[in-house]
């Protein structure tokens, strides 16, 4: 399927009452992951955080997120955020991965494994 094609799927499991947790590698026109917080919600849930590797964010999105009942949204800054996120800004938080990159490109060009990078707990040091 496209990134940008929305897809209705049925929701197994109950929310109701809970914090909803969606977790996606990327958030582009938001169409599949508002959908979704919208469905999660009709079944009860209380609270939905969106959570994407990659924060696209085009077209309809920052209309899409506003009008929905998401609450919160986390992205890393693989994308440069710049002023296209302001719409959101209340509700987004942005994680860095910068450090983590960094430390692939060093070990790389140094010819280290990095394998370790991928250990929870293992990562570069502050």
């Amino acid at each position: 399927e496209s990134g940008s094609k929305v897809v209705s799927k049925r929701l197994i499991g109950d929310v109701e009452g809970k914090t909803v947790l969606m977790v996606d590698d990327m958030i582009s026109t938001a169409g599949t992951i508002c959908e979704a917080a919208k469905l999660v919600t009709e079944e009860g849930a209380i609270k939905v955080i969106a959570a994407a590797t990659h924060g696209v964010i085009v077209g309809p999105a920052i209309e899409r997120i506003n009008a929905s009942p998401i609450s919160e949204i986390i992205i890393t800054d693989t994308i440069a955020a710049g002023s296209r996120l302001d719409g959101i800004s209340d509700t987004l938080h942005v994680l860095s991965v910068a450090r983590f990159l960094g430390e692939a490109v060093h070990r790389i060009h140094h010819h280290m494994s990095i394998s370790s990078l991928f250990n929870r707990g293992e990562g570069p040091k502050k």
